[in-house]
């Protein structure tokens, strides 16, 4: 049908039109960046599909060999198995540090962000592309956390004993890229916690971790033997528990005679769920 298997086509438009049967019909126009090897499917350039009106109506050239074509909303979802959005804004920064780690351990990065703004910190693993056809290689699951840090409560030297963080948000999937974005995330230093489960065939275990945004910002190093796992984790829960963020549920032992004892439950987006019992009564 012309489309190249394997290959990524950039979306530049979407719009409803009117067939020449009166039908109400959804196209988008699709551009191959090597400025060939368009569509030859309903509505491609030189598809049976167009009227004159409706070439004048969208602009068509049929003559045009530059890539670009239109093709229904159906053929488009039949044809291409996913869609990625890329950010785009002049005026952002952007930064990224690499970084690995062992099946059953996690990286810590340090963030510096200069001032409030929008900004999106997304983990990256290596895209399939990179690899040869064939090859048995498939995302693995990864976690990422962004705590900020409590800079007067926590040790930042090698022997660091003490972390105060707030949680802000978590995420986590098995694409090749897992983000998470904030409208104004506010001045200061924060850690991105990340963990990917890599499968079992997956020898390639680097990652890239990115913040784009209005603000300038600094990946510092990965500050991973500061901390055991356990200590971050249960500090960032600890956070969003007593933050009664979204999906924490909170229940008292009130019924019980003890209302100072509450118990916090959630499941959060990163794939991690946890319980905490606070006791704040007097006899504890």
């Amino acid at each position: 049908m012309g489309l190249v298997a394997q290959h990524s086509y950039g979306l530049l438009a979407a719009r409803t039109i009117t067939d020449g049967n009166g039908e109400e019909v959804e196209l988008v126009r699709l551009r191959n960046p090597w400025g060939d090897f368009e569509w030859k499917g309903d509505w491609g350039d030189t598809s049976d599909c167009w009227t004159p009106k409706l070439k004048k109506e969208v602009g068509l050239d049929e003559n045009a060999n530059d890539g670009a074509f239109w093709m229904s909303f159906k053929d488009f979802g039949y044809y291409f198995s996913r869609v990625q959005v890329c950010k785009d804004n002049d005026g952002y920064n952007y930064s990224c540090l690499k970084g690995t780690h062992k099946t059953g351990s996690f990286a810590l990065m340090r963030l510096i962000i200069e001032d409030d703004g929008e900004a999106c910190i997304s983990v990256a693993q290596k895209d399939k592309r990179c690899f040869l056809r064939g090859t048995d290689y498939e995302y693995s699951y990864c976690r990422v956390i962004v705590m900020k840090i409590d800079t007067d409560k926590t040790d930042v030297d090698e022997d660091g004993d003490n972390l105060e963080v707030d949680y802000m948000a978590g995420a986590g999937g098995d694409d090749r890229e897992t983000h998470l974005e904030f409208p104004n995330l506010k001045k200061g230093e924060y850690y991105v916690y990340v963990e990917l489960d890599w499968n079992a065939n997956t020898t390639e275990t680097t990652f890239c971790v990115t913040c784009y945004g209005a603000a300038e910002s600094t990946f510092t190093r990965d500050e991973k033997a500061l901390y055991t796992k356990e200590m971050v984790l249960q500090n960032a829960f600890r956070s969003k528990a007593f933050q009664e963020l979204e999906g924490v549920t909170k229940t008292t032992m009130a019924d019980k005679g003890a209302p100072l004892v509450k118990k916090y439950k959630c499941f959060g987006d990163e794939g991690y769920g946890f319980i905490i019992i606070q006791n704040d009564e007097p006899e504890a």
